[in-house]
């Protein structure tokens, strides 16, 4: 809601020969890649994970319908032939997607497993997609579009026969949005905060806004190790195991690249860090997360060379729940001072910590589920993030809990982007987190990686220009408590092959919370992180909370009382592995003038006719005077109850009074969700008030 008025050519070098093709809504051809299952077999009635949501679309992929990637991966990588695949839509027909290959799989280890794909795609509507697919034949594919991301993945998981030796064997998909999939299982995270591992100094760097980044771009060489269990949950072999990683790795870089200029590269030997077997699994009988942690460090060590990676972690399966850690925040590019061998009923002592646990390769993810998006975006993401230098940014304080971080608490309740610990607290904004890092983590993590911890990556500079943010929207405002306000900005010199998205985000920290009830202590963030968006506008509290869509009070509250709110505008231009992320800090001053700014006409239920003249009539609330000295208003109208607004004002610059006339021109449609709002016309004092409801239009 506003109240305030050439792209890179995806292509895959290994490809040869195109997919076959088929009609995207055509699913009676016998040729199509995929088809409707209208009725669920006792396979999927019996197996589903907890992966699997509600509400989905069941596909059946074709039986040979991949071979031709098996074939352009046989005839070499020499080629710049276009390849494509065609994937399900979460409703019904299909999309196909230009493909580029990801970088996740380095020459040799992907000569060696042939059978794996790791792609990027982009189809003609601008959407974009991470892809792959594995040995057995399945699909697994993240697909971000305007309406949010969805996911196509195995119904269950994809397993060859014994001795079959073709990887092109049917199965059945199921295809999602993101937010319509179940909440993981319960985190349990042990990442240390102080006590016997050192929190690293990023903490007491970050908070600057830059003026650009992303010119630099760095490469990560990642030792992924994956236990026994890990492996057996993929479906046994070295190459599915394999395949697991490489999937999280790909799901990973759509996150790093886009908010850290960061890519992951499996290490060249990563297959020997795959334990297929449990009789010769380093981690079989580690039961602590500390203990696998720090054997990770050695292995990865022990197994590559520490030469030949710049960051470690292991995946691993639980019998119940998930379990995280990683070794201090702030390990990626750091060499343990000694070797910690940990074996089975091993004691971990602080110095063990202190020793061990700076090593490039401690951090461990475990699951009970670990095929879904929300072990890779909430747990993997988030463990990683840890390595990477960034801190919780959770406010709520739970009794016997002592993961907030004081330093980077900006989120209320339990959060909602990767640092923040969505779904797992008693003061829960969502049940899982969104796919992005706040503002104040990536500053977080970028100040790590310009010190220590981006020394042992690969760089290239970016050879898109660096975006700006307009410099002509005010970075100070002014506004009434107790009274909704907008904030506004927008990029300059972006590439033509951009989407822009916006968020704004608190970034003030203060005292912990303690209730699920959000309120204003005087301190500490009042407004949680909304995912980006192509609008340059948000205001506070958001849209669905001032229409009674969301309530008041849980992720966005008033602020009561004379204070200083901060927060940053965080611009993403969005270019794949090319992208840039820009930000501006906002100061916002709040003046408690003793009552709110408010409408309070046209009332609710109230019938308007259009031609004739209305009066509006709103509380001053003191606005006129100093210090916010607003002495004009604008009057706007709405009529789908708030959601959008009409392009033209229905008053500019009327005095701030309390009361003026309008006229709702003929040439409006006729509607039962009218509504008005009465903002400051000064873009220095941006607070507004909406009617108090929805009114009649004849």
């Amino acid at each position: 809601m506003s109240l305030y008025s050439p792209p890179r050519r995806l292509v895959l070098s290994t490809a040869l020969v195109a997919l076959l093709s088929g009609v995207p809504v055509a699913y009676a051809n016998p040729q199509a890649l995929w088809s409707d299952v209208t009725r669920p077999g006792a396979s999927a009635r019996t197996a589903a994970t907890t992966s699997s949501p509600v509400h989905q679309r069941r596909v059946a992929l074709r039986a040979d319908g991949l071979a031709p990637f098996g074939q352009a991966r046989a005839v070499g990588r020499s080629s710049q032939t276009a390849q494509t695949i065609e994937l399900p839509l979460p409703v019904s027909g299909a999309t196909r997607f230009t493909l580029e290959d990801s970088g996740v799989l380095p020459p040799g280890l992907a000569a060696r497993f042939p059978g794996l794909r790791s792609m990027i795609g982009r189809d003609a509507e601008g959407r974009t997609a991470r892809i792959d697919i594995d040995a057995a034949g399945a699909v697994h594919a993240r697909v971000t579009d305007r309406a949010g991301d969805w996911i196509v993945q195995p119904e269950t998981p994809v397993k060859r026969a014994p001795g079959a030796r073709s990887r092109h064997s049917p199965a059945i998909h199921v295809v999602f949005r993101r937010a319509d999939a179940p909440a993981g299982p319960a985190l349990r995270e042990t990442t240390p905060h102080g006590g016997g591992l050192p929190t690293a100094a990023p903490g007491t760097r970050a908070g600057k806004a830059r003026t650009g980044s992303g010119q630099l771009l760095r490469t990560f060489r990642i030792a992924m190790s994956a236990s026994s269990d890990y492996v057996a949950k993929m479906g046994g072999t070295v190459e599915d195991g394999l395949a697991g990683v490489a999937k999280v790795v790909n799901r990973l870089n759509a996150i790093y690249e886009n908010d850290l200029g960061v890519h992951f590269q499996l290490a060249e030997n990563n297959d020997r860090l795959i334990f297929a077997d449990k009789d010769t699994d380093p981690f079989k009988g580690l039961g602590d997360d500390d203990q696998l942690v720090l054997r990770n460090a050695a292995v990865a060590a022990q197994t590559l060379g520490r030469e030949n990676y710049d960051v470690g972690h292991l995946v691993h399966a639980v019998a119940s729940g998930t379990a995280g850690l990683a070794g201090r925040i702030g390990n990626t590019c750091l060499n343990a001072t000694r070797t910690i061998d940990i074996r089975p009923g091993t004691k971990v002592t602080d110095q063990d910590y202190e020793d061990g646990g700076a090593d490039k390769a401690a951090g461990m993810t475990g699951s009970a589920d670990p095929f879904s998006d929300t072990f890779h975006v909430d747990y993997v993401a988030h463990e990683l993030g840890h390595q990477f230098g960034g801190q919780h940014t959770f406010n709520i304080a739970d009794p016997g809990s002592d993961q907030r971080e004081p330093d980077a608490a900006v989120e209320p309740g339990g959060g909602s982007t990767i640092m923040g610990y969505a779904g797992i607290t008693s003061a829960n904004l969502q049940t899982r987190s969104d796919d992005y890092f706040h503002g104040r983590s990536i500053g977080e993590i970028r100040a790590w990686l310009d010190s220590e911890g981006g020394s042992c990556a690969a760089t290239r500079v970016n050879p898109i220009r660096t975006p700006m943010v307009d410099t002509s929207y005010p970075s100070y405002v002014a506004v009434p408590a107790r009274t909704p306000f907008e904030l506004t900005g927008a990029l300059s010199y972006v590439h033509a092959g951009a989407t822009p998205t916006y968020t704004f985000e608190q970034i003030d920290r203060g005292r912990a919370q303690t209730t699920a009830a959000l309120t204003d202590t005087g301190n500490g963030p009042l407004f949680r992180s909304r995912r980006p968006t192509a609008s340059g506008s948000q205001t506070f509290p958001a849209t669905g909370v001032l229409l009674g869509k969301e309530p008041i009070g849980r992720g966005d509250a008033f602020p009561m009382r004379d204070r200083t709110l901060n927060f940053r505008l965080t611009a993403r231009d969005n270019l794949d592995q090319l992208a840039h992320v820009v930000s501006r800090d906002i100061t916002v001053d709040v003046v408690d003038t003793g009552a709110a700014f408010e409408v309070v006409a046209p009332r609710k239920s109230a019938t308007l006719s259009r031609g004739k003249a209305i009066a509006v009539k709103w509380r001053v609330a003191g606005t006129d005077k100093p210090p916010l000295s607003c002495t004009s208003m604008d009057v706007r109208l709405s009529v789908d109850g708030g959601e959008s607004w009409l392009e033209e004002n229905l008053l500019t610059g009327v005095r701030n009074s309390g009361t003026a006339r309008f006229t709702i021109p003929g040439t409006v449609a006729p509607t039962m969700r009218g509504r008005v709002a009465v903002a400051c016309s000064d873009t220095s004092t941006p607070f507004f008030a909406l009617s108090p409801g929805d009114f009649r239009i004849r």
